[in-house]
């Protein structure tokens, strides 16, 4: 094997359940340590010799959901000196995450990459487009984040 060959070496996937029921209050940060956890544990791998993560997730639902994979990163145990990546491909995120992975080490930037990935729609929110800079004397209209998703 050469130095950059890739191998896949573990796969989980993320805990689901039905729209607003068991999972409706756990944020995806959450999630995302779990399996990130469960992937090394079944690898047979320590968090400290990761040096990059990829994190695909096409929803954004909390307020880390910007900087997600470098919190997934850091709670689940990674090196700060880490690197993380947050990908978003509209039905192929899990997919491309494990290619951004996969490049990572291919080039010779990583040694051990992972490739993660998770969502709950449950904490999809409501959005309002005139709050941002206040809205006018009467009713304020909200619309349903998972219109977006889904359009």
């Amino acid at each position: 094997m050469s130095t950059h060959d890739i191998v896949l070496s573990s796969g989980v996937r993320t805990p689901f359940g039905d729209f607003g029921k068991s999972l409706r209050d756990v944020p995806i940060s959450r999630l995302g340590v779990h399996v990130v956890h469960a992937c090394l544990a079944r690898a047979g791998l320590d968090a400290s010799r990761v040096d990059h993560l990829v994190f695909g997730n096409t929803a954004p639902v909390d307020h880390d959901g910007l900087f997600l994979s470098r919190k997934v990163a850091i709670e689940a145990g990674l090196p700060v000196e880490s690197s993380a990546l947050s990908v978003v491909r509209a039905c192929g995120t899990g997919s491309q995450a494990i290619v951004s992975a996969a490049q990572q080490i291919q080039s010779g930037h990583s040694d051990i990459a992972l490739a993660a990935g998770g969502e709950n729609y449950s904490r999809v929110p409501y959005l309002s487009h005139e709050m941002r800079w206040g809205a006018k004397r009467g009713p304020a209209t909200f619309v349903d984040g998972l219109d977006y998703v889904y359009r």
